[in-house]
């Protein structure tokens, strides 16, 4: 009577490009008012925001620790 191997796990291969491991984002624009942010954040998988300002072009990350870090100091 033929015996079976035992089967073998298949390996995942790691990823070749960043597209493959990144998380979609929000986008927001720089003229944005911090309390529609604050809405954005209380989605507990959101933990940043990319902010984009279309005047200049420019493009940053705005942290959930940043934003609660700025909003409880002397302006929040």
């Amino acid at each position: 009577m033929p015996t079976a191997a035992p089967s073998q796990p298949t390996r995942a291969l790691a990823p070749a490009r960043l597209g493959e491991v990144a998380a979609p984002v929000q986008v927001v624009s720089a003229l944005d008012v911090m309390s529609d942010v604050e809405v954005l954040f209380r989605a507990p998988q959101r933990t940043c925001v990319v902010v984009h300002d279309a005047q200049t072009g420019a493009v940053g990350v705005l942290t959930r620790h940043r934003y609660t870090e700025v909003m409880t100091g002397r302006l929040g």
